[in-house]
């Protein structure tokens, strides 16, 4: 990829997220894990630790799936702010990333992020019969 300064808005015809969208998705995926190893470079060591424990706890010796989707539900307290999303439209959200990536809507593993445990159970009896959903069981 050339060299483009991605903090220009000015250049409407080079920013990098631009060139990377036309550089296919190995591109995109190098530069995501790189931006987030980046980001992460500086975590200290017992945060790892911990995280690393509640992933084991999480999804067990067999690790986080491959597909994993993640969908952050913000019930809790949002509601002061606007009105909260229906989980009609999460499933929806979710149905349209796997079309996206050509894959079937009958398997799917998803992990639910949130505070609102009413969220998890209206999240879980909406999804269809072959969604594995995760949550945290603290909620």
């Amino acid at each position: 990829l050339p060299n483009v300064n991605v903090t220009d808005p000015r250049d409407k015809k080079k920013t990098q997220c631009t060139l990377l969208k036309q550089a296919g998705p190995d591109v995109l995926h190098a530069f995501r894990a790189a931006s987030t190893e980046y980001l992460f470079r500086r975590v200290s060591p017992i945060v790892i630790r911990e995280a690393e424990r509640q992933v084991g706890l999480l999804f067990g010796s067999d690790g986080v799936p491959d597909d994993l989707i993640t969908v952050h539900i913000r019930w809790g307290d949002k509601f002061w702010e606007m009105d909260l999303a229906p989980i009609t439209e999460y499933i929806q959200a979710v149905n349209d990333l796997l079309q996206m990536d050509g894959k079937s809507n009958s398997t799917a593993n998803i992990y639910v992020a949130t505070e609102d445990p009413k969220a998890v159970e209206a999240f879980q009896n909406a999804t269809p019969p072959g969604w594995k959903v995760y949550y945290d069981r603290t909620v």
